[in-house]
């Protein structure tokens, strides 16, 4: 057997077995060191320095190629926040990447919170119903539409 090579660590197991599942998929064999100790318990994740990702050592460089096209894969400069206009002020679906994991968020309004704290002196709490994408990581803004209005 080949010597195993850590390419990359990670915080949280389910992150390295991510990476671990896109390596398998171009026919990378991989292993990952200490995931089960850090599933078991997650504040040993530090001591132990993470979730280490191995594959053999002839293999490396095209590990690190396809990770680091993971990580490229972004959003990137996309817009994290987007309106959508639906009757009833809800959705089911994320309108970028129409993914189903979306869940309503309160966003707090850090401009009304600045304003008020300035003239007022003390700070009003303002929240925004938004939802938020687990899939795309974006910020969905509802916004009620009227009657006959163009979006």
């Amino acid at each position: 057997m080949e010597e195993l090579v850590t390419v990359r660590t990670y915080t949280y197991a389910y992150e390295a077995a991510l990476a671990k599942s896109r390596l398998q998929s171009e026919d990378i064999y991989c292993f990952l060191k200490d995931e089960l100790t850090i599933q078991a318990n997650p504040f040993y994740s530090n001591a132990l320095g993470g979730v280490k990702l191995q594959v053999p050592a002839s293999e490396v460089r095209r590990a690190v190629d396809i990770l680091d096209t993971m990580s490229e894969r972004s959003i990137g400069d996309q817009p994290k926040t987007i309106s959508v206009h639906t009757a009833n002020g809800m959705i089911d679906e994320c309108p970028a990447c129409l993914s189903d994991e979306v869940s309503p968020v309160k966003k707090a309004s850090m401009r009304i919170f600045g304003l008020s704290l300035l003239f007022l002196g003390f700070p009003l709490p303002v929240f925004s119903r938004m939802y938020h994408c687990y899939n795309c990581g974006r910020d969905i803004k509802v916004l009620r539409s009227r009657g006959n209005r163009k979006p």
